[in-house]
């Protein structure tokens, strides 16, 4: 009975959210003529492109300096597990860290090159080009290999494939089928070294197929006789089983949980791990406790931060289910009035709202990625702000 009222429930939305982008899509945009607008652009993309690279190569100085450049793929995990889950008890309460504060420093020229640089890569001057690739090939040794942060390379591929498909709309059919066949190529790239990483966190920790469901709560366990291990082995198949149940379906067992709880107002913060922090830490309250997170633990016993319940039970813990319909429905309306904009006038500040709803949309069944961190607390308050006073700007029509 619950899984047909959630799937009911799925399709409602789902059908909601159309509908608001399609009326964003169709809603009229206010115009300029100015082309001097766009130059400014280009100014901006060089200045974070040269801030990015010049950032994250203190960061890596500095990790090499402490003796914590690990370059080495075999420890992905090990490096992950030594590292990450230390930065994320450090951040949660707010205290900063030298690899926080390149975090937060570099969040949003990191944003504008991943965006606008990918975008206007091909009108770049060669320097800013090599830039821009040595930018990328730091983020992968510093983030994703000495950190084991596989978040890193999901944002390559997220902003890289959110502007080749708005690109692609001007391709002709045999550029688009090209474009399809390195899509799929990258998709199983990406995939495979994101299964791979979760095996390695695994294996750091010395937890194997063999007794991993002795480590799993108590409603989730393996099935071991699935095509997936009988296909990938044991070990690869573990990596791609914990990727695409963990990210991808896990959260909505603890959504259906949180449905059965009772609201309280987590003081408009609780949606967000880095405005909790902050506000825990200016006036000693805890939004936390107040949310379906935390009565996810005191009355179902399901951890509310060791894993995912997709992105809703943290916004509902401030706006309640309703306002969460709302508030998506908000939000599918500028990701249609963004995406229209730059397909007809090829918005720059539209470009960067549709990116970061993108983002958004593609994270709802593991959590509220858009404010969860510091990095996108900032990047999202930056992107809503400008995109608000600047966006008709660039809605640029060329003089006849």
């Amino acid at each position: 009975m619950k899984k047909d009222y959630l799937q009911s429930l799925f399709l409602r939305i789902y059908c909601w959210c159309h509908f608001f982008f399609r009326l964003g899509y169709r809603s009229k945009s206010l115009t300029s003529f100015s082309e001097q607008n766009t130059r400014k652009i280009f100014r901006v993309i060089e200045v974070s492109i040269k801030l990015s690279l010049v950032l994250y190569l203190i960061n890596m100085i500095y990790l090499g300096s402490t003796g914590r450049l690990n370059l080495s793929l075999a420890s992905l995990g090990e490096n992950y597990s030594s590292f990450h889950e230390v930065y994320s008890e450090k951040s949660e309460q707010s205290i900063l860290t030298f690899e926080l504060a390149i975090l937060v420093l570099s969040a949003i020229p990191k944003f504008l090159c991943f965006t606008l640089g990918f975008y206007y890569f091909d009108r770049l001057a060669k320097r800013y080009k090599i830039y821009f690739i040595s930018f990328i090939i730091l983020i992968i040794l510093t983030q994703t290999v000495a950190f084991g942060n596989q978040k890193s390379i999901g944002d390559i591929a997220i902003y890289g494939g959110v502007v080749l498909l708005l690109k692609s709309v001007n391709f002709s059919r045999q550029r688009r089928r090209k474009l399809i066949r390195y899509a799929v190529f990258g998709f199983v790239f990406v995939f495979g070294l994101f299964s791979f990483a979760q095996y390695s966190r695994l294996n750091s920790r010395n937890i194997t197929s063999y007794d991993l469901n002795n480590h799993m709560v108590s409603y989730a366990k393996f099935d071991f006789e699935h095509p997936v291990f009988k296909i990938f082995g044991d070990n690869f198949g573990l990596g791609i089983a914990t990727f695409t149940t963990g990210y991808l379906s896990n959260g909505y067992y603890g959504l259906s949980k949180s449905l059965e709880s009772d609201w309280e107002w987590s003081y408009g913060v609780g949606n967000s791990v880095a405005l909790s922090a902050i506000m825990k830490g200016v006036s000693g309250l805890d939004p936390y406790e107040k949310t379906y997170l935390n009565k996810l633990e005191t009355e179902k016993g399901i951890p509310g931060k060791k894993h995912w319940h997709t992105a809703f039970p943290w916004i509902a813990s401030d706006i309640t289910w309703i306002g969460t319909l709302v508030f998506f429905s908000l939000m599918s309306f500028l990701y249609g009035k963004s995406y229209k904009e730059v397909l007809v006038y090829k918005n720059p500040v539209s470009l960067m709202m549709f990116a970061l709803l993108t983002v958004m949309f593609i994270f709802v069944p593991a959590n509220n990625q858009i404010f969860h961190g510091f990095d996108y607390l900032g990047i999202s308050i930056f992107v809503f702000v400008v995109w608000k006073l600047k966006h008709f700007k660039y809605n640029i029509i060329e003089k006849c």
